[in-house]
């Protein structure tokens, strides 16, 4: 990963914040059934498009499943 990247894998970010202790927590519009909170941390890989909980609004699957090696 390029050292400007910080983390990356984010499908469509629409909410960022920052927790009473200083934690940094995401809302990511996701395909039918893919939305998500997300607590990101540097370096991850969240694995957009390849790792997903939602479908296709047609409901064609999206990726290759909701895990794999090496993404959170």
């Amino acid at each position: 990963m390029r050292p400007e990247i910080w983390s990356y894998g984010h499908r469509n970010v629409q909410a960022v914040t920052l927790d009473a202790q200083g934690q940094l927590w995401t809302v990511e519009h996701g395909a039918r059934g893919g939305d998500e909170l997300n607590h990101p941390e540097a370096g991850k890989n969240y694995g957009w498009p390849v790792i997903s909980y939602g479908t296709h609004y047609s409901y064609l699957k999206i990726g290759e499943g909701t895990a794999k090696q090496g993404m959170d």
